[in-house]
């Protein structure tokens, strides 16, 4: 009978304290509940962001103990967010909707914005390394390379993505050098310039690149040279109103004009016109001309009817000086501007081009 007795006390000692922690665990959770911060917490859990601000606003603020409380489980959330984003345990959107909720509560804003931030960027780069080896897998070099670069050291993939980098460096280079090459032999220069210029982007300061950069850049300054030299002629052989010649002369107060003379080529009659000229020394040096404001190109106007095929100017000029031994020995000059007695205008298209030539450089 003893030992009966003693088993039933001892069961009894054993449901007299679970009953104990039932009941313990069951005022807690009602505490809990009732407690503002409490029901603050679980709100934020499940993520219902009016009903914590609603608690925040109308049962915790000014309550210097709950508020901290409440910011340090705030703060403690973020990391634990981050931390799960980072070791892969929480997805993406998932990461940024409960940032969300936290951030819509008007608590913790610049600990939620770098989280964000943070979180943003880590995805970023894991998007960038599972680009990379897509490219990889097709041999896009160049677009392997450029997403791998984006791969940063807090991301997992870092070390791998380096060596995919120097393992795929040698195959873009040998790509993109074979591609410079084909535009270059099309004299498309600019084409190998762009693509050189795009892989020294990638892979800064290497020799064999900058090398054939400044081949093609040589090259195509030779070809852009030529190019605009024929253009030049071209315009120059074209023009509706050109330069015949041009002299200077003394009046009889010992001023000195300039007289240039135009013809026009057009089957319509000139009204008016703007030339323009240059001076330069004995030594085909540019000097400034030009009565009052003296300049290295000066323009002059003049009113006067031209026919067909007729020329104009040799009696006539513009003072060039404001000496009597003006410095310039030598002049050029060109036609900018023509309005014809029918209404219609000529701008020179050869102006701009024999400015650029000339305008402040030796004769050549």
């Amino acid at each position: 009978k003893a030992s009966i007795l003693k088993k039933l006390n001892n069961k009894l000692l054993v449901f007299g304290l679970v009953g104990v922690l039932i009941i313990g665990a069951i005022i807690a959770t009602v505490i809990f509940f009732n407690n503002p911060v409490g029901k603050f917490k679980e709100a934020i859990k499940d993520n219902k962001y009016i009903e914590a601000s609603k608690i925040y606003n109308e049962k915790i603020k000014g309550n210097t103990s709950n508020e901290n409380e409440i910011i340090s489980f705030l703060k403690s959330k973020i990391e634990n967010i981050k931390k799960d984003f980072s070791e892969n345990k929480l997805e993406y959107n998932a990461a940024i909707f409960q940032l969300d909720t936290i951030e819509k509560t008007g608590l913790v804003l610049s600990e939620v914005s770098s989280a964000k931030s943070e979180i943003n960027s880590l995805n970023d780069s894991r998007t960038a390394f599972k680009k990379g080896k897509e490219f990889l897998n097709s041999k896009n070099y160049k677009e392997a390379l450029s997403e791998l670069k984006k791969v940063i050291k807090e991301d997992e993939n870092y070390d791998k993505a380096q060596e995919l980098i120097s393992s795929s460096i040698k195959d873009y280079k040998t790509v993109i050098l074979g591609e410079a090459e084909t535009a270059a032999n099309s004299n498309d220069y600019d084409k190998a310039l762009t693509l050189l210029n795009e892989a020294l982007i990638l892979i800064p300061n290497d020799s064999d690149i900058s090398a054939k950069k400044a081949i093609y850049e040589k090259l195509n300054e030779e070809k852009k040279a030529a190019e605009r030299k024929k253009k030049m002629e071209e315009l120059k052989n074209n023009q509706e109103v050109s330069v015949e010649n041009i002299s200077t002369f003394v009046d009889w107060l010992d001023d000195t004009y300039i007289s240039i003379v135009v013809k026009n080529n057009t089957n319509k009659v000139v009204k008016k016109y703007v030339v323009g000229w240059m001076g330069f020394d004995k030594y085909g040096y540019p000097v400034k001309t030009g009565w009052l404001s003296p300049d290295y190109l000066k323009e002059g106007y003049a009113e006067v009817n031209i026919q067909p095929g007729m020329t104009y100017g040799s009696d006539s000029g513009w003072r060039i000086s404001d000496d009597d031994t003006p410095e310039a020995k030598q002049f050029l000059a060109c036609v900018k501007e023509v309005e014809y007695y029918d209404g219609s205008k000529w701008v020179n298209p050869y102006y701009d081009y024999w400015v650029e030539e000339y305008k402040e450089k030796p004769l050549h």
